[in-house]
């Protein structure tokens, strides 16, 4: 588990934690809190990720042995979570770390019709990525697909475009090692020092 804090929407520092999976605990968590903000009350889909099925993917990477389901937990509450596999044989450039999964809380994005509660949970999610890679292969790179509302999010944290997509026609983005670092560096001040 790796505490941190989080800067709320009133500038204020919220303790957290990023830790494994809970299955039973944060599926309900999923459905009860994530699943009415993913749908308007017409049942058409407010985000790009809606139609998910988060609990069967989870349940699904549950059962890899290279794949590590982390969430992030403030006020009892899933904030974002990630998976992270650490054995990727994908990629054109040798990099073992991919992402495929990564989402922030409805009420934790930048664009409608959300308001943020917090800032930073995607940043620090990925940075969680960078630091499974170098604990892994001791590379901080890594890869993933991106959804287009996402493309942007990910340019911002210097992840850059290597031409290729998915079956499903997402871009693929690679963080770079200099970028991983960046990313390490923007994120330790939200990390808490062991007491």
């Amino acid at each position: 588990m790796i505490n941190i804090s989080l800067i709320g929407s009133r500038n204020q520092r919220v303790p957290a934690s990023i830790r494994p999976l809970i299955p039973i605990r944060d599926v309900l968590s999923w459905y009860c809190e994530w699943l009415p903000h993913m749908y308007d009350l017409s049942g058409r889909r407010l985000h790009e990720d809606s139609h998910w099925d988060v609990p069967k993917i989870w349940d699904y990477y549950e059962k890899k042995e290279a794949a590590e389901i982390l969430v992030l937990e403030a006020r009892d509450s899933i904030q974002g979570y990630i998976i992270v596999y650490l054995d990727y044989q994908g990629s054109s450039a040798g990099i073992r770390t991919y992402v495929p999964f990564l989402a922030a809380a409805p009420w934790n994005r930048s664009f409608p019709p959300a308001k943020r509660q917090f800032a930073n949970i995607g940043r620090i999610l990925v940075a969680v990525a960078v630091i499974e890679g170098i604990l892994q292969y001791k590379d901080p790179r890594l890869e993933l697909h991106s959804l287009p509302d996402a493309e942007e999010f990910y340019r911002k944290i210097k992840m850059e475009e290597t031409g290729r997509s998915s079956g499903e026609g997402l871009k693929e983005f690679r963080l770079g090692k200099e970028a991983g670092y960046d990313l390490l560096r923007f994120v330790l001040p939200f990390m808490e020092k062991d007491k």
